[in-house]
C-alpha cells in the first residue's frame, strides 16, 4: 500500500503455524522517504526504532481489512535502517583477494536479493577455486561469472516492479479505484513484471538443466 515516492507498508504472514489455528503472525515493513535536509543516516541496519518515531506517519492507514496502526502498536520490537546501496562496481578481485555478498554489491534490501545473492557468490568462488589450479584464475573466474549478473539485480532493486505499480497508480488513481484493470492494463503490468523477472530469476528449465556447481577433482 501506498507508494515509495512518499510512503508505504508491506505486510505478509510469516508463520503456517499460526495460519493452521486461524491466526496470522505478521511482519511489516514501513517505508518512508524524507527530504534530504531530515535524514540522519545511521549505519546501524539493526536500530531500535520507538513507535512514536515512525506511527504519525500511517496514524490514518485504517482499513476495514487491516487497521496498520493498531498492527504497528503491537509489534514487540521495532528496527529501522536506511535504504541505501552502492553502485556497481567493475572489479571484484585483486590479485589473490576478491570481494563476495554486500562488500561486493550492496543493494537495497528488498526482495531478499542481498542474501540469495550472497549464497550464490560462495557457491560460485568455492565451484571455481576448486575447478582451477591456480586460486588466483578461480577468482578471476568467479568474478567473471558473477560481477555482471548481479551488477544488473543492484539496479533493478532500484526500481522494483511493485514500486513502480504502485508509483503509477497513485498517479493515475489519487483518489483510489475500484479495480486494478482500470487503471493498468494487462500489458502494462506484465511488461513491468517481466522486466524485472528476465534479471532476478533463471528460466525453470535453464535452471533444471545447467551442470551443477560441484567441481570433480
Amino acid at each position: 500500500m501506498g507508494s515509495n515516492a512518499t510512503s508505504k507498508i508491506v505486510v505478509y504472514p510469516i508463520s503456517m503455524r499460526t495460519e493452521r489455528r486461524g491466526r496470522a503472525l505478521l511482519n511489516w515493513a514501513a517505508e518512508v522517504r524524507l527530504a534530504d535536509d531530515r535524514l540522519d543516516w545511521d549505519p546501524d541496519w539493526n536500530k531500535a526504532c520507538r513507535l512514536e518515531d515512525v506511527l504519525p506517519y500511517f496514524a490514518d492507514w485504517k482499513y476495514d481489512w487491516l487497521d496498520f496502526p493498531a498492527l504497528m502498536s503491537q509489534a514487540a520490537e521495532i528496527l529501522e535502517y536506511p535504504m541505501v546501496d552502492r553502485d556497481p562496481v567493475d572489479r571484484w578481485t585483486f590479485g589473490r583477494v576478491t570481494l563476495l555478498g554486500d562488500a561486493a554489491h550492496p543493494m537495497y534490501p528488498i526482495g531478499s536479493n542481498g542474501g540469495s545473492q550472497a549464497i550464490l557468490d560462495a557457491r560460485v568462488l568455492a565451484h571455481e577455486l576448486a575447478a582451477s589450479g591456480d586460486a588466483a584464475e578461480g577468482l578471476l573466474a568467479y568474478d567473471k561469472a558473477r560481477r555482471e549478473p548481479v551488477n544488473a539485480i543492484v539496479r533493478a532493486c532500484r526500481d522494483m516492479p511493485a514500486d513502480r505499480v504502485l508509483h503509477t497508480v497513485s498517479q493515475r488513481a489519487p483518489q483510489g479505484f475500484t479495480s486494478i484493470e482500470d487503471v493498468l492494463s494487462p500489458d502494462e503490468l506484465n511488461t513491468i513484471s517481466g522486466a524485472y523477472r528476465q534479471t532476478s530469476f533463471s528460466d525453470v528449465e535453464a535452471l533444471n538443466s545447467r551442470p551443477s556447481y560441484t567441481a570433480a577433482r
